[in-house]
């Protein structure tokens, strides 16, 4: 039977789909593709949807109604494909909007009584080859301090019997955020100019500075040696959302994953955001923060193997608002997935539209206090010269 457009009048395009037999989806686009004589970026512009040779091409997905339609259009064939390709109109029987049906953030409720702390730096005890570097140590809690101390605690060591220490992240994809915002974010603090390296299969630095050692254990109260001793230092601690969102940026940036499970029949869709430590005590501090911030973190403590998670949209979403990436690996994991699924499901436009907003007050949300961080751009130079303007 020839279906015409028109015949599903009575209900709403946005409520309906398209399914194929497994295999017949792909072929269906490629058909329509090659009777249109387009490429499939002319294909999904002329059509007015994304993410067709990469989302719905490989079947991750099956069509949206309106989709169909504009294809049928094209091909000026009404809805004669439906019986090509086998397939069938039905129901939109996912929820309205995917992972969004359970609402999982509360409201910030900060325990933390400080309101901002400053240090007494003359106390550091500094080498002549410190004083040679012209080595400075920032005397107040800053959001761009609170964010160095989460990449310490993250990708960070520092050694207990030697005045060193040192950062390292992964060598092959995590090299721009070393090169363009870690070796920016040392010399804004510490005047520091850092030799980034690469160490078999891992990136970064490391240094023997007497003054910075002494620094971020006697002053900051880092804990050096092995991180099953790690704890949130009490400078970290403070009713601040804008501090409390930089340390979590720093240590995700550096020691977490974002990652896409299959759910609601799609094929990496389910948003998942974690961090493992060894650290019980650990873990439960930097989960309770999350908690003060509205998220609903999932903690899972045992022994050294200990993880938090944060599952679904809202608080992807949530998380993008308040904390953000400034490491591109993240953020791009997550741009990518919006050009797939986005359709409305997940607005960037927090992230996207930081471009002239950076670390410090400037930043700052007025009616929030919430702090953000800017885009990862996907070209290294473009990247490097944001990054270096906006620490000025």
């Amino acid at each position: 039977m020839i279906v015409f457009i028109g015949d599903f009048v009575n209900e709403s395009s946005s409520k309906k789909r398209v399914v194929f037999p497994k295999g017949k989806q792909k072929l269906f686009l490629r058909f329509a593709k090659k009777e249109l004589s387009l490429t499939w970026k002319e294909f999904e512009e002329k059509v007015g949807f994304t993410g067709i040779r990469t989302n719905y091409q490989y079947e991750a997905v099956s069509l949206p109604y309106l989709l169909f339609e504009n294809i049928c259009i094209l091909l000026k064939s009404g809805l004669t494909c439906l019986d090509k390709f086998d397939g069938k109109i039905v129901k939109n029987n996912f929820y309205s909007d995917f992972g969004k049906s359970r609402k999982f953030i509360n409201d910030v409720n900060i325990d933390f009584v400080n309101k901002s702390i400053s240090f007494d730096v003359s106390l550091v005890k500094i080498s002549s080859s410190d004083r040679k570097k012209g080595l400075v140590f920032p005397q107040k809690m800053t959001p761009l301090l609170a964010e160095e101390i989460g990449m310490q605690l993250g990708d960070g060591f520092l050694s207990a019997s030697r005045k060193e220490m040192r950062i390292k992240g992964n060598l092959f994809d995590e090299k721009i955020y070393y090169d363009c915002f870690v070796k920016e974010m040392y010399k804004k603090l510490y005047n520091l100019d850092l030799n980034l390296r690469e160490y078999d299969s891992v990136y970064g630095f490391e240094l023997y500075s007497l003054g910075l050692w002494n620094y971020k254990v006697e002053i900051l109260g880092l804990s050096p040696g092995p991180k099953k001793f790690l704890k949130v230092p009490d400078v970290i601690k403070v009713n601040d959302i804008a501090i409390l969102t930089a340390f979590l940026r720093g240590l995700f940036d550096t020691d977490g994953n974002v990652f896409f499970q299959e759910k609601y029949g799609r094929l990496n869709y389910y948003p998942v955001l974690s961090i493992t430590n060894q650290c019980p005590y650990f873990t439960r501090e930097v989960a309770e923060i999350f908690k003060m911030l509205g998220f609903n973190p999932s903690v899972f403590i045992k022994g050294s193997d200990n993880k938090i998670s944060l599952y679904g949209i809202y608080q992807l979403k949530y998380y993008a608002q308040i904390i953000g990436w400034n490491n591109p690996k993240h953020l791009n994991k997550v741009i990518k997935w919006n050009e797939m699924y986005g359709n409305g499901s997940l607005d960037l436009s927090e992230v996207l539209l930081l471009k002239e907003q950076w670390l410090e007050s400037r930043i700052v949300d007025p009616g929030t206090g919430v702090q953000f961080s800017p885009i990862a751009l996907s070209n290294k130079k473009l990247f490097k010269s944001e990054m270096v303007r906006r620490l000025q």
